[in-house]
């Protein structure tokens, strides 16, 4: 957020430098702002299922997706795909918080 304000701010001719603004302006954007936006903690993402989340695994991941709603003829039936997750105990890889608006809720 700091490094794309900089540049913005580069950008439109208020900075000499693209540099990212410093952690006050940071503190005060969210000041001026916090009936608006507010940071979030998203949940821990496993370190196994970060570890192999690659551009390529989704990419391929997509394509079977793609396949399979076409063999089972699904692309009229979205109420028969469901969202299922496995279970597993492993460490946890936990990301910075992130920026959204208030009362919103994170989906991951």
């Amino acid at each position: 957020m700091q490094t794309l304000g900089g540049e913005l701010a580069h950008h439109l001719g208020k900075r000499d430098s693209d540099k990212p603004l410093s952690n006050c302006w940071l503190y005060r954007f969210f000041t001026r702002w916090e009936s608006r936006i507010s940071t979030l903690k998203p949940s821990a993402l496993e370190s196994n299922r970060a570890k192999y989340s690659t551009p390529e695994v989704v990419e391929q991941f997509f394509y079977n997706l793609e396949a399979a709603v076409a063999e089972y003829g699904l692309q009229e039936r979205p109420d028969f795909i469901f969202n299922l997750d496995e279970i597993g105990i492993s460490p946890e890889h936990r990301p910075p918080n992130i920026i959204a608006p208030v009362h919103e809720r994170h989906r991951q």
